[in-house]
């Protein structure tokens, strides 16, 4: 899978990454849920990159940063920041991979290497009316997946 960093405001009306995870530990501690070293070091690095990772890819990330995190401690604290509904899973194959949940976005999912690629929702706005419209079904941020091949892979 591929991971492509983002730039300040790569998705139309982003914060910064810093900015991103700052309003994410905000959250938190309106919660009254912690800020611990792990959740800083996992919501820092998904606020910078432009799409999912998994688990193993976000431990391994955060080890090339110097972070000592142990992969346990990552799936942990992935189950907690989706519970709390900051970042959002996405089954994708035989593992689930995760980003930030604080800005509507879609799934752009390539078929040969799995990355994602995360589509602002106002983008496929049209078509999801339409699902719904036609299914009966109301599709939320993130829950849309499109298939095809990433630009690498064509």
């Amino acid at each position: 899978m591929v991971v492509v960093v983002a730039g300040p405001g790569s998705l139309p009306g982003t914060l910064s990454s810093e900015a991103r995870t700052e309003r994410a530990l905000r959250q938190l501690a309106a919660l009254g849920v912690r800020r611990t070293v792990a959740r800083r070091h996992v919501l820092g690095l998904l606020a910078g990159v432009q799409g999912h990772l998994s688990a193993m890819q976000i431990h391994h990330l955060l080890r090339a940063r110097g972070a000592e995190v142990d992969l346990s401690t990552v799936h942990r604290t992935m189950v907690t920041l989706t519970e709390l509904g900051l970042v959002h899973g996405l089954p994708t194959g035989t593992l689930a991979t995760y980003g930030m949940a604080d800005v509507p976005h879609q799934h752009a999912v390539c078929r040969g290497c799995a990355q994602v690629v995360e589509v602002p929702s106002e983008c496929l706005a049209s078509a999801t009316a339409s699902v719904e419209v036609v299914t009966g079904f109301r599709l939320g941020a993130a829950d849309l997946m499109i298939f095809g091949w990433c630009p690498a892979c064509r």
